[in-house]
């Protein structure tokens, strides 16, 4: 029997710090499309029993929405309980690095649950993140046609790019409202979010609550 994996990934606006119980040595990914997409097809290999994020106010959201639609069990964790955890294990130092280090741990040893949330909102959060991806490709289109396009087409070309910006914007408010913010579409009370992918069925999403 293959040991169980567990992954922590340490989330800022800019980098990801990735560490896991097994299998796989510490890493920093972009923050960013082409970081995050490195990052999930590399964990889908791995194939971790779950990953676990802490909640940073949205930044993790776009993450713990990729690597569920990857079909990855995610969690987004309450900071507090990452902390008290860390505290009880004597680790005080703070590093990007070791936070996610902490992040492994907490997995392994306190194994948040997964409460399935309702169909639809499992749907949804497939359609956002599949939305996103098709924004995202298209802007990365704009941007490439605005580098060699003629002064009279650039505006239009600007103003598409601005929209499409604040479209990728407010999906991401969107995932944030749905994946992390307690008391909203099922709200979490004191837990997290915590939810296991497959887009074939939808992504089985769920509040994470330690015991």
């Amino acid at each position: 029997m293959s040991e169980e994996v567990f992954v922590g990934i340490d989330v800022s606006k800019n980098w990801l710090d990735v560490a896991a119980t097994a299998q796989l040595q510490p890493r920093r990914a972009t923050n960013d499309e082409p970081g995050r997409e490195e990052l999930v097809q590399q964990l889908v290999k791995l194939k971790p029993t779950l990953v676990v994020l802490e909640a940073t106010g949205g930044f993790e959201a776009t993450l713990a929405a990729q690597l569920s639609r990857a079909g990855l069990a995610v969690a987004v964790i309450n900071p507090k309980k990452v902390r008290d955890f860390a505290k009880a294990a004597g680790i005080a130092a703070k590093t990007d690095r070791l936070d996610a280090q902490v992040l492994a741990r907490f997995a392994q040893q306190m194994g948040p649950q997964v409460h399935p949330l309702a169909g639809d909102q499992q749907r949804e959060i497939v359609e956002l993140v599949d939305r996103r991806a098709q924004l995202v490709a298209m802007r990365a289109q704009e941007k490439t046609r605005l580098s060699t396009a003629q002064p009279v087409a650039r505006k239009s070309v600007r103003q598409h790019i601005d929209w499409l910006d604040a479209q990728i914007k407010d999906i991401d408010s969107e995932l944030h409202g749905t994946i992390g913010v307690p008391g909203r579409r099922g709200g979490c009370g004191e837990g997290r979010t915590s939810w296991r992918g497959d887009p074939k069925p939808a992504p089985c999403v769920g509040r994470a609550r330690q015991p």
